[in-house]
Formats: C-alpha cells, structure tokens, sequence
C-alpha cells in the first residue's frame, strides 16, 4: 500500500513539472487587445489628393452642365469657383505639413461638393413633386443640404480671414439677378435679365424697388436658398 502512495505521489510531482505552462498571450484578449487588431476596413480611410484631383473633375464637370435640372447655378456657382474653391487651394497650402488638418479640409471639401449636388437634385425633385407628401420630404432634404454647404462656407471663411467672410456675406446678400446662372457677377448698378442679358439696373413702375420680378419658379428657389 505504502508502494502504492509513493508511485502516485511521484506521478503526482512529474506532472506538475511536466504539465504546460499557460503563456501570456494564451489569456482572453483585454480591450487595448483587441482595438489593436481591428481590421483596417474600419480604421479612418486617408483622403489623398489623387482622390481630391478625381472628385473634383467629375463634379466640375456637372458643372458645365448648366442645361440640367438639377443644375448648379447662380449663387452657388459663383461661390463655388471664385471663393470656394480658391480658398480650398489655399488652405491646402498652408496646411500640406498638418496632416490631421490637411485631413480635415479634404474631407469639408468632399462634404461640400457632396452637398451642393445633393441639394440642388433634392430642389429639382420637390419642385417637380406631384404630391405635398413626397414634395415636402425632398424639401426637407433640400434645405438641410443648403444649411450643410453654407455651414462649411462659413468655415472656410472664417479660416481665410474677416475680410473673406465679409464678402462671403456681401455675395450672400445680393438681390435676385446680379449673379446670371452661369455664375458670373454683373458689374456694381447692373443685373441679368431672365435671358441672361445684362442690363442698367431699374426702379420697378409700381414699388420704386429696383428689383425685377421673379418667376415662380425662381422664387422657390430663391426662397430655397435663404432658408
């Protein structure tokens, strides 16, 4: 019996010496672990320029397509191409060392061409609607588009400096026709006609305004874009 004891007991021992030892990286993953292997798919993707370069052709390019009825025209094309897109560059610039800033203005400026296509299509369609339901859903949309696209024209602003903002709010105060739907800004005391044509700015027959008459069309969108 005695034998019997001793045997077990050195079985005992031999597997305590034997018996594998559990490794630090056998234990359950703590969090710090596992956001360490977190699949690079959902880790932020980095905005290059090439990515840049090709977004901003294609929309560019819709640009150009004035004959759209989702087109962009007006007040948001003139702001696009000579004050947007000129202070883009120009914070690019000043920024091409700060990658975490650099990162920031690239993805404002997807955010914002995303916008102004989204809203501009958005319009178009509530425009068209051929119930308030569905006209009042892509009103919705249309606005808060708007409100996107202004707030990121109010950040480039700001970061240029007071006088940008300043003229950011001169341009946004301008009365229906000093900017054709082209774009472009009619000279101090002038504005387009309905057919583009430039013309001496007059004091209407009946209020002494000097504003001309929108169409219908016209003031939905004009009522759009100061929402």
């Amino acid at each position: 019996m005695e034998n019997i004891i001793i045997i077990v007991g050195i079985a005992i021992v031999i597997w305590l010496i034997l018996r594998p030892k559990t490794k630090k990286n056998d234990v359950a993953p703590n969090m710090y672990d596992v956001a360490q292997n977190v699949p690079d798919v959902i880790k932020p993707v980095s905005i290059t320029e090439e990515t840049i370069f090709k977004t901003q052709g294609e929309f560019e390019e819709h640009l150009e397509q004035t004959y759209l009825p989702n087109a962009i025209l007006f007040q948001d094309l003139y702001v696009y191409r000579h004050m947007m897109a000129p202070w883009y560059k120009q914070l690019s610039g000043e920024h091409r060392y700060d990658e975490e800033h650099i990162q920031k203005i690239r993805n404002d400026w997807l955010a914002y061409m995303e916008a102004l296509q989204d809203g501009h299509s958005s319009n178009y369609l509530y425009l068209e609607a051929k119930n308030e339901e569905e006209g009042s859903s892509h009103r919705k949309e249309s606005i808060m588009m708007a409100k996107k696209a202004r707030a990121i024209e109010d950040g480039f602003a700001s970061a240029i400096g007071k006088e940008a903002v300043a003229e950011l709010g001169r341009i946004r105060g301008l009365e229906w026709g000093r900017i054709s739907a082209e774009g472009e800004l009619a000279p101090e005391g002038f504005e387009f006609d309905l057919i583009g044509k430039v013309r001496r700015i007059v004091s209407d027959n009946k209020n002494g305004s000097g504003k001309r008459q929108m169409s219908k069309k016209q003031q939905k969108n004009e009522h759009k874009r100061k929402a």
